[in-house]
């Protein structure tokens, strides 16, 4: 089992320099460029990169998998299906199929920035959260029943406290709160996906489908906390069933 135990605080360090990085960049970025520009988005699509690359050599050998070859059966590992196929009609329905057919209505130069944008997100917050931060998470955690409840739980909390960022360009603080739980159950459920599927190329693909649209720019709109918590409540639920199920599994594994 790949526990991603070599050179802890060396690697610890480096998810802090990254991040500061991450800050430090976009704000100098949003400064010197509007925000509403494709220079805008070109630099980022070349930041979100280079970050990238460097949470990649960060990470090191072993990449994002829990091991070589996952612990879980093909039954257990359908135990995600719930979260995957509640998480997809989110998605469908939040309006994600027709945000990337207005994309790629866009002149070719446009449509492939945009895409580009989009999947490069998706890319630096998964290989962020559910690759360097996960792994350094489960390292550090000592082994319990609930180890990958509590490392998912702790990944997905800084996932959340990252869209807070969202209130230094004006967005109301309501809706960025509620952007903060989205992320909080959404990023429960990609990392059952992570564990599901031993690796981040579905959490990736998804993520992406989210962020490909017109106005990934602009600030979010508030909604009802009713209709928010009906929604992702659910999802976050079906998520702690699903890993506290892969700890059982994975207890199990340990001891034998």
């Amino acid at each position: 089992m790949h526990f991603f135990k070599k050179n802890f605080f060396n690697k610890l360090n480096m998810s802090i320099i990254i991040l500061f990085l991450f800050l430090f960049l976009n704000s100098i970025l949003s400064t010197v460029v509007s925000t509403s520009s494709y220079l805008y988005n070109i630099f980022s699509i070349i930041i979100y990169a280079l970050l990238v690359l460097l949470i990649i050599i960060t990470i090191g050998k072993g990449g994002t998998k829990l091991s070589q070859t996952t612990f879980l059966t093909l039954r257990s590992r359908l135990y995600i299906l719930p979260c995957l196929i509640y998480t997809l009609v989110i998605v469908a329905l939040s309006g994600a199929i027709n945000n990337i057919h207005i994309v790629l209505g866009y002149k070719i130069f446009n449509a492939l920035i945009m895409l580009l944008l989009g999947i490069s997100i998706g890319l630096f917050e998964e290989f962020y959260c559910r690759g360097l931060l996960f792994n350094l998470a489960l390292s550090y955690l000592p082994s319990t029943k609930h180890h990958l409840l509590l490392t998912s739980f702790i990944s997905s909390v800084i996932f959340s406290l990252l869209h807070l960022l969202n209130l230094s360009s004006g967005q109301d603080f309501n809706a960025t709160l509620q952007q903060s739980l989205i992320a909080f159950s959404l990023g429960f459920s990609f990392a059952a996906m992570r564990v599901a599927f031993n690796g981040i190329v579905i959490p990736i693909i998804i993520h992406s489908l989210i962020d490909i649209q017109p106005n990934i720019n602009g600030n979010m709109v508030a909604n009802e906390w009713k209709t928010i918590c009906l929604i992702f409540l659910p999802l976050l639920l079906l998520d702690v069933l699903c890993l506290n199920h892969y700890d059982k599994k994975l207890q199990k594994v340990s001891v034998d």
